[in-house]
């Protein structure tokens, strides 16, 4: 969708054309929010599509469900320390020891 040319809630961006309006930061806002509750296992309470509408200065027009945005998909939990130092070892043990059989191979 296109920027807006004046502060207008019926638009993704914001005049400028870089940064997002209020429906696009609600709907970020909620992702980073389900991310920090996948990874940390904290129980922050995401922001209603009504909270979200109100914000940006409108209202549902009855056509929409009030079904939360779903932003899970994109939350990851954090990779534990002990398993990257276990396969960077791994990598660097394999890495290392190919490296020794090619050089008695090549002599």
């Amino acid at each position: 969708m296109p920027a807006a040319t004046t502060r207008d809630p019926n638009y993704f961006y914001l005049p400028d054309g870089t940064h997002p309006d209020t429906l696009v930061q609600g709907i970020i806002a909620n992702a980073f929010l389900a991310a920090a509750n996948l990874a940390y296992g904290t129980n922050l309470t995401p922001l209603t599509n009504t909270e979200i509408l109100a914000n940006a200065g409108l209202t549902p027009d009855g056509s929409w469900d009030g079904v939360n945005y779903d932003a899970s998909p994109f939350a990851f939990a954090p990779v534990p320390e002990p398993t990257t130092a276990v396969l960077l070892g791994l990598g660097l043990g394999l890495g290392l020891a190919g490296m020794a059989m090619r050089g008695r191979r090549l002599n």
